[in-house]
């Protein structure tokens, strides 16, 4: 029996959350938005220049059809720029967000299954990285291992899993 539904033998739970996601046009606008974001950022070698190629001939150009938002102050095209660091965004939202919810879920999960001490010490351990300011525990993290994408990656998952280990302790 096949229906025009995308979720034909999926979960029977998920049916409804998408029969009411449906009928919210903002949500599904969003996802569009979010889908078109992710198929940008995946097509940027074939949508744009590359973002570090200048010409000092074509320094502070408007927008024209050669430049769709024009150049900047190096001759570099700005939409190249934007396209590329579109996939720089996406990948690092994507790492920091897996480990954060990899970190959380481990350490909310042991805390609270067995309880007692490991209980304990891991509540205590959550207070103790909430006390401090994430900008500054970062910067600090990245004063130790040295400045690079994948380092900041680590280092905002690191710092942001207490609210998602609480979560899971509960």
């Amino acid at each position: 029996m096949v229906k025009n539904n995308i979720f034909v033998g999926a979960n029977p739970r998920v049916r409804p959350i998408w029969r009411e996601f449906k009928k919210d046009r903002l949500a599904l606008f969003a996802l569009a938005l979010v889908f078109f974001l992710i198929m940008v950022a995946i097509l940027a070698p074939v949508i744009a220049a590359s973002p570090g190629a200048y010409d000092l001939n074509e320094i502070l150009l408007p927008p024209s059809l050669k430049h769709l938002f024009g150049t900047d102050s190096n001759g570099r095209d700005v939409f190249s720029q934007l396209v590329w660091g579109a996939r720089v965004s996406l990948s690092v939202g994507l790492v920091t967000v897996s480990l954060t919810i990899i970190i959380g879920v481990f350490l909310g999960a042991l805390a609270g299954f067995f309880g007692g001490w490991l209980d304990i010490l891991i509540s205590r351990l959550i207070e103790v990285v909430i006390c401090f300011p994430t900008f500054f525990l970062i910067l600090t993290l990245l004063a130790f291992v040295g400045p690079s994408i994948y380092n900041i990656m680590i280092a905002i998952g690191v710092t942001g899993w207490t609210s998602v280990a609480r979560l899971m302790r509960g």
